[in-house]
């Protein structure tokens, strides 16, 4: 007699045992009733209130006539004028490429560091995990006023270390090198900025999610001669992908809507060449400086950036769904 035969005869039940945990979980459901629900009514109220309720008004605010008096008296509605002000202006477009070009390598670096540096902290002792985690907390918890400023001063022109160390190594053109003169340079030091602070989150984030992989399963994975890679994407990567998914839709979300670092970059005055959506939507809406103070516009804008996000997040949304219905 073969152990498969052995493992048949001592232990039936165990051969498909998802139908009685479904019929468990159905019958829980059909018992509960109606008080799921009831106890999502309080979370659904505060929503409501901290995001629906702003979200109307700035939906009525973009129908309204310009200027900052719709705000507080009741100016007649203009339709969707203030929406093809916005679809025809050339810098809102050029400001759309330049964001999507911005956050999708802000995401894709963020997260192949996070990762990387997530794969190598499995593979130290404690100690220096417990370390290597306190200092990614510690850099995690810096405001990021703090850290803009930090690194404005390393690409400073005049006193900047970076400057001086690419000059001691023999870089002598970057001696005194404006970082700043040039946007997409200055955009470059904003994602050093950006991919810094993001690290942190999803490093410790992906290495709580790798050590539940059970290690039997990547030892197996090397006993049948798998490389590094093959073990990853044969086994780490399905158990990692569900989190996987979750941290790029909310990466996406954050460095779509990057404002601190440009702003403090370039000292509350960023130029035409730093405009991303948000910029240019604060600019358009509150900066009088540059022939801002128009609310209707901005609010114009926001509603635009919400619904282009939404058209980008579909995908991960749908992925979401169906990780969450194969679980």
């Amino acid at each position: 007699m073969s152990a498969v035969d052995i493992i048949e005869i001592d232990d039936p039940p165990s051969r498909n045992p998802a139908p009685t945990r479904r019929r468990l979980l159905g019958g829980a459901g059909r018992e509960a009733g109606a008080l799921p629900y009831l106890l999502l009514i309080p979370t659904g109220l505060v929503l409501a209130a901290v995001i629906g309720y702003p979200l109307v008004q700035l939906v009525i605010m973009s129908l309204e006539k310009d200027g900052s008096s719709s705000k507080f008296t009741g100016t007649p509605f203009v339709g969707f004028a203030e929406y093809q002000k916005v679809l025809s202006d050339s810098v809102f477009w050029s400001s759309v490429e330049r964001t999507v070009i911005f956050a999708g390598a802000n995401v894709i670096l963020s997260l192949l560091f996070g990762l990387g540096l997530a794969l190598l902290m499995g593979r130290v002792s404690k100690s220096v995990k417990l370390i290597l985690t306190v200092v990614l907390m510690f850099v995690w918890s810096v405001p990021t006023t703090v850290s803009t400023e930090l690194f404005r001063w390393l690409f400073d022109a005049q006193y900047g270390v970076v400057d001086y160390v690419l000059g001691k190594v023999g870089l002598g053109s970057y001696a005194q090198h404006d970082w700043f003169a040039d946007p997409n340079q200055g955009l470059q030091v904003a994602s050093f900025i950006i991919i810094w602070g993001a690290i942190p989150f999803l490093t410790v984030t992906l290495s709580a999610g790798l050590a539940q992989i059970p290690k039997e399963l990547l030892e197996a994975a090397k006993v049948d001669g798998a490389s590094a890679w093959q073990a990853f994407r044969n086994v780490t990567y399905p158990f990692l992908k569900p989190l996987l998914v979750i941290v790029t839709t909310l990466s996406v979300i954050w460095d779509t809507g990057v404002f601190n670092q440009i702003y403090i970059l370039r000292q509350t005055h960023p130029e035409p060449g730093y405009y991303t959506l948000g910029i240019y939507s604060y600019v358009k809406a509150f900066a009088t400086i540059y022939g801002g103070d128009n609310y209707s516009y901005g609010a114009a804008m926001a509603i635009i950036m919400v619904l282009l996000m939404g058209v980008f997040m579909v995908g991960y949304i749908r992925q979401l769904l169906r990780i969450g219905q194969e679980g």
